[in-house]
């Protein structure tokens, strides 16, 4: 278990869950802060088409950005999931 842990094939538990919360818990603040930013722009729509583009861009955005910090801080992508 040693070698493994030497050769990176192996990570302490506690690493991973407390990367796990960090990961969906700065997920959460930045989803959760998108309604106060969007509200004032689809406020004043009246296509239900726009709003749903819009709403979906600012998703991808927030989605996209939180990917990009996993791979910075963690290593790797979590492609295919």
């Amino acid at each position: 278990m040693e070698f493994r842990k030497a050769q990176a094939e192996l990570v302490e538990i506690s690493f991973v869950q407390k990367a796990a919360y960090e990961t969906a818990r700065s997920l959460n603040q930045s989803l959760m802060s998108m309604s106060p930013q969007l509200a004032p722009q689809v406020a004043a729509l009246s296509d239900p088409r726009e709003v749903e583009r819009q709403l979906n861009a600012a998703l991808r955005q927030r989605l996209n950005e939180a990917a990009q910090v996993f791979r910075d801080d963690f290593g790797f992508a979590l492609d295919g999931c």
